[in-house]
């Protein structure tokens, strides 16, 4: 895996390159490998929390970490912060990137989610 990390480099605009032909067919294989896939999520995961944690906040949740994963860590603490003054602003409207990636997360049968509804959502899907 090293291999594969040495083979990645960053653009101008700073994201990833592979020039190699061969390493770029080795690195998506990589995405076949069981190993990989949960070592690297257990990696996100980690890196997430420890993003949120930093944000002052007491204990990280199931619900937040889910958040992340799907939002970012940014976007996440962005909902969270926003439901906490006002819960009653449309998520969209505060996270539009994630929201034009995951619409169907945005909306409640065509209806847009506020704040508050979307966090609801995170918990619901976590079995909180």
């Amino acid at each position: 895996m090293n291999r594969a990390a040495a083979a990645i480099d960053v653009d101008e605009r700073g994201r990833p390159l592979i020039r190699e032909r061969f390493a770029r067919r080795e690195i998506l294989a990589l995405r076949e490998d069981p190993l990989v896939s949960a070592t690297l999520a257990g990696l996100l995961t980690r890196e997430n929390a420890e993003t949120i944690a930093a944000s002052e906040r007491q204990k990280v949740t199931e619900d937040e970490l889910y958040a992340a994963h799907v939002l970012g860590p940014t976007g996440a603490l962005r909902l969270y912060e926003t439901a906490a003054v006002h819960p009653e602003v449309i998520a969209a409207d505060v996270l539009h990137q994630q929201a034009e990636t995951n619409p169907g997360l945005f909306l409640d049968r065509g209806r847009p989610r506020t704040a508050a509804e979307l966090i609801a959502e995170f918990e619901r899907r976590t079995g909180i």
